[in-house]
């Protein structure tokens, strides 16, 4: 067989394969996901604008509802930054109670 041959034979095995795997169960072959928006990360802070992806897959339609290794970094960001965030707050309040108190 020509090297042309064979090449053509390897590329037509490779395609099989990609179909297999296209059309395979995702248990197996893994999920193709796909962006679908994001949710809010939830991390309880009243002012709270971060959101974390959310993604379905093009094959069967599972959701990760946002459930992902990326998404718990985004929380754990967002959480770090609520607590230093309240923190301020609270300073600023008591700031603000000690010149009132001063006022008075």
């Amino acid at each position: 067989m020509d090297l042309q041959a064979e090449l053509e034979k390897a590329e037509a095995e490779a395609a099989r394969i990609r179909r297999a795997i296209a059309a395979g169960p995702c248990q197996e072959y893994g999920h193709d996901w796909k962006s679908i928006g994001g949710c809010n990360a939830g991390c309880g802070y009243e002012f709270c604008c971060c959101s974390v992806p959310v993604s379905v897959c093009t094959k069967c339609g599972d959701c990760d509802y946002g459930e992902t290794p990326e998404a718990d970094q985004i929380r754990a960001d967002c959480e770090e930054r609520s607590e230093f965030e309240a923190a301020a707050d609270e300073a600023k309040r008591r700031q603000l109670a000690s010149i009132r108190s001063i006022e008075h």
